[in-house]
């Protein structure tokens, strides 16, 4: 995740998360460029948005199978594995490009042993050239319509970056291992992407997007990164709460797909702690992943994140090994992801469009 500046607006989630002002003084600016897009505003804490005053359809009722066994299929010592994998050595493009395609390697390695066809799309961003790793699990009953998950396995400079994000790697694949043999209405894409830590435009995100609208005429109806998933504090902040949840937030035109999220976390996941926010555009902490690619296209967009560096005294550090990972908390994380990817792809309803 780039790094931001922060405010201290009131929020529900992130800004009561430990460590947020001891942390606000040390952090940068984030930057990035490669596709033409419309710049980001400088980045700061978001404040959510009111509930919406219109129904919004969450029924999980027509998902079929068992989806609970499914989600207990998450294995805590397969995605510490993944993350040991990645995190031996930082993964910046420009410094550690060996390293970074290795990863990339990695990921279509594990894609290919889950049963599914990886693919590779080329992105070039400030000279260096990196895959993004892509694979789709089809859906059964209407398979152009599409819902994305992905994780970034790139790293600033001098960061092994077990968190950030070499655990939304894990997420994501473990995520495609349970769903590789699922039977879901709708498509699910799982991808590894480069770029993400250079900030807007999210170069690797972007192809894809643009692979799958512009080339392929994919009808896609939601998104969501995984964006560190793997630290929760023990330690009550100044309000008395304990930073052991994971937040999915979304741009306000996600409002269905976060609660989806919450709902199918809530009745499969198996007491995993989530909140969920949508968050206004003109916040811009809510830019601060790959998801920003597809808000852009038009497609309602969210990450998955632990609070970054409003919760790990980690973050973007040599100190983001695989030993400061929370294992149960992770685990915990993984599985509303999985939930929360049944809940989109595997109602009926999401082949209504």
């Amino acid at each position: 995740m780039p790094i931001a500046h922060l405010s201290l607006a009131p929020m529900r989630s992130i800004a009561v998360l430990a460590a947020a002002v001891a942390l606000a003084a040390a952090l940068l600016t984030g930057c990035g460029a490669d596709e033409p897009t419309t710049a980001a505003p400088s980045r700061s804490a978001p404040t959510p948005t009111a509930p919406s005053t219109g129904p919004v359809d969450v029924s999980l009722d027509s998902v079929g199978g068992d989806p609970a066994a499914l989600v207990a299929g998450v294995d805590g010592d397969r995605i510490m594995a993944d993350v040991r994998a990645l995190a031996k050595t930082p993964r910046d493009p420009s410094a550690n490009a060996e390293q970074a395609a290795a990863a990339a390697k990695y990921v279509e390695t594990q894609l290919r042993d889950a049963g599914l066809e990886p693919k590779k799309i080329d992105v070039t961003a400030q000279g260096v050239t990196l895959p993004t790793v892509w694979a789709e699990i089809p859906g059964t009953q209407c398979s152009d319509r599409v819902f994305v998950l992905t994780g970034h396995y790139d790293t600033v400079p001098g960061s092994p970056g077990a968190d950030d994000d070499a655990s939304g790697i894990a997420g994501m694949l473990e995520t495609a291992r349970i769903l590789a043999g699922a039977r879901l209405p709708a498509t699910v894409v799982v991808a590894g992407v480069p770029f993400e830590e250079q900030g807007s435009p999210y170069a690797g995100s972007a192809v894809l997007a643009t692979e799958l609208i512009r080339h392929q005429h994919r009808d896609v109806f939601g998104m969501v990164s995984a964006e560190m998933l793997g630290y929760a504090s023990t330690t009550p902040n100044a309000d008395g709460r304990i930073g052991d949840f994971l937040n999915i937030l979304g741009y306000p035109d996600a409002e269905q797909l976060v609660q989806i999220f919450d709902r199918a976390n809530t009745e499969w996941a198996g007491g995993a702690k989530v909140e969920v926010e949508t968050v206004p555009a003109t916040e811009s902490f809510i830019s601060r992943s790959d998801h920003e690619a597809f808000h852009m296209r038009g497609i309602p967009a969210a990450f998955a994140t632990d609070g970054a560096n409003f919760r790990t005294p980690y973050y973007h550090t040599a100190q983001d090994v695989p030993q400061n990972i929370s294992t149960d908390f992770f685990a915990g994380a993984v599985r509303s992801l999985v939930a929360g990817t049944i809940g989109m792809a595997g109602r009926t309803a999401a082949c209504d469009g």
